[in-house]
């Protein structure tokens, strides 16, 4: 529970065991605390976009190696990071946070297509996506697409969707800063937590190779969210 805001970030379901076997209870509720709590942040980076409605996977082995490929990225070993994500895929398909994890690190690495066929396969299942997860993959597509106003809106529209995500404005606050738009990333990083994003049109346009060049100064990777904290 979060006592500040009086709210219940995770609850867990009863574990049982033999009464001449009380202690086999014990894996089973320590799995289910620790990817429950675990999933409240990334322990890899807080500036990854890893959903801040995340839920676990009923599959412990899964959110492990989701765990793993992130600490990877941290180490930015990308083949490790990309096994692990993929291991945990096959290891549980309902779990989405590795798709949209896999898909954000190929977009960084000029990996589009493989950007496009995870969005493509997760397509079907948009509506029962978080809306966390929708508009990190519309605003990946969109940016290997050149388009990058509409990428800047996307993250701007996930930040009003997620006030209190320092991911989402730290991410948009880079955003407007490549944007040539100092004074507005700064009112987003002096913003109190609930969120007030800025208004503003950022002149943008699409360079070589999906880069983004601002004003013809700046070239940058083509979607305004920070590599790095």
């Amino acid at each position: 529970m979060d006592v500040a805001r009086g709210q219940v970030l995770r609850s867990f379901d009863p574990v049982s065991a033999p009464l001449e076997k009380p202690s086999e209870a014990l894996k089973p509720l320590r799995e289910g605390v620790a990817s429950g709590l675990g999933a409240v942040m990334n322990p890899a980076n807080q500036y990854f976009p890893v959903d801040p409605d995340l839920i676990p996977p009923p599959n412990y082995a899964a959110y492990r190696e989701f765990i793993a490929g992130l600490r990877s990225g941290k180490l930015d070993d990308l083949d490790a990071e990309f096994r692990h994500y993929r291991q945990a895929i096959a290891l549980d398909s309902s779990f989405i946070a590795p798709l949209v994890q896999l898909a954000y690190r190929a977009t960084w690495n000029d990996q589009c297509p493989l950007t496009d066929s995870i969005a493509n396969a997760l397509e079907p299942r948009r509506e029962h996506l978080t809306a966390w997860d929708r508009y990190t993959i519309d605003l990946l597509r969109t940016r290997c697409r050149g388009d990058m106003e509409t990428a800047l809106a996307l993250v701007g529209k996930r930040y009003e969707a997620y006030p209190r995500s320092l991911t989402a404005k730290r991410q948009y606050s880079a955003a407007l800063q490549l944007g040539n738009q100092p004074r507005a990333a700064q009112q987003i990083l002096k913003a109190p937590r609930s969120g007030a994003r800025s208004s503003g049109k950022v002149e943008l346009r699409a360079g070589p190779s999906g880069l983004l060049v601002v004003d013809g100064r700046f070239p940058s990777h083509a979607g305004s969210l920070p590599r790095r904290g």
